[in-house]
């Protein structure tokens, strides 16, 4: 008649089973770390030594806000060939912090009754500048190379202070050899400003 071992007994293996392994483990486990500062050599008397920063204060976010005013100055009359129509506007930071500004195009879109309804935005172009103290749109814009007024895009001002103030020039023009098929057209179209956080 066989016996059949306790209960107790086969626990008591299955547990020295498993402390066996997890000291095999635990062996391979500290001669790598041994190996490993063999073959580094130097002295690891003191490995490495930390302390927590205690430094004071509070840590706020400051706001970016731009003002745009009503441009002044362009005409809704019809546009010739070769010609444009000038105007201008103010920004004014009112946020904490300096911005840079970038100018887009916004809801451009034509009324149009002849055949080629929006041609003519194709032959419209836009080009914006700071106005410089005392000077003139004319003299800010002449250098200022037009471009599509369709996904139009340009850096305006690099950096515009807190509490500051810019006035910026605007001028759409329209191509000197439009054909004269976007005789008529008309363009409703919409200078975005944006307001991008720079350095202090």
């Amino acid at each position: 008649m066989s016996r059949r071992p306790h209960p107790g007994a086969r626990h008591a293996a299955l547990r020295r089973g498993a402390l066996r392994r997890v000291w095999a483990a635990t062996a391979v486990v500290v001669g790598a770390v041994a190996l490993g500062l063999v073959a580094t050599g130097g002295s690891y008397a003191l490995w490495s030594s930390s302390a927590p920063a205690r430094v004071g204060g509070v840590v706020t976010t400051g706001t970016a806000a731009l003002a745009v005013s009503q441009a002044t100055g362009l005409s809704s009359r019809g546009l010739l060939p070769g010609t444009g129509a000038a105007g201008s506007f103010v920004l004014r930071n009112t946020g904490v912090v300096p911005l840079s500004v970038a100018a887009t195009t916004d809801d451009v879109s034509a009324a149009f009754d002849g055949p080629t309804a929006g041609a003519s935005l194709d032959e419209l172009r836009l080009r914006v500048a700071p106005l410089p103290a005392g000077g003139s749109c004319a003299s800010a814009l002449a250098d200022v190379a037009p471009s599509r007024l369709v996904g139009f895009r340009a850096d305006v001002l690099p950096r515009l202070e807190p509490g500051s103030s810019a006035t910026v020039c605007v001028e759409v023009l329209l191509d000197a050899d439009a054909p004269q098929t976007v005789q008529g057209g008309v363009g409703d179209w919409s200078v975005r400003l944006e307001g991008t956080q720079v350095a202090s």
